[in-house]
């Protein structure tokens, strides 16, 4: 079992790691996992994360909505991916977040959805 030191009053105490609150994160390598306890680091890491996201759906969607090619199984796609993503936020990272982040990132991908334009002579293609 994984155990934290912590330095209290010049006395090092083992505190169970289960105790306190982290997210664990998998490396690239996805053999090796950490876990962050300090809030501040934390929320840099979800917002990273998150950020990262976003920004690979809107270069989709922007490739979708320049495209002529595109139909409205690409954009049903992308729309999966997107309430996929929504639900991540809310399991895995809703714990972590005040509730105005919540709502923010929420709303940076509800965006998204309405970003999203497929006219009507590419559909059903």
């Amino acid at each position: 079992m994984n155990k934290v030191l912590e330095n209290v009053n010049c006395n090092l105490e083992i505190v169970d790691y289960q105790e306190i609150e982290g997210l664990t994160i998998s490396k690239e390598n996805k053999e090796e996992k950490i876990t962050i306890f300090d809030k501040n680091l934390i929320n840099k890491i979800i917002n990273q994360k998150i950020n990262k996201k976003y920004q690979e759906l809107l270069n989709i969607i922007i490739d979708i909505n320049d495209s002529e090619d595109a139909t409205t199984t690409d954009g049903e796609l992308v729309l999966i991916k997107i309430d996929s993503l929504k639900e991540k936020i809310l399991k895995e990272y809703g714990k972590y977040l005040t509730k105005e982040a919540l709502n923010k990132y929420l709303q940076m991908f509800e965006s998204l959805e309405n970003k999203l334009e497929i006219p009507k002579n590419k559909r059903g293609r």
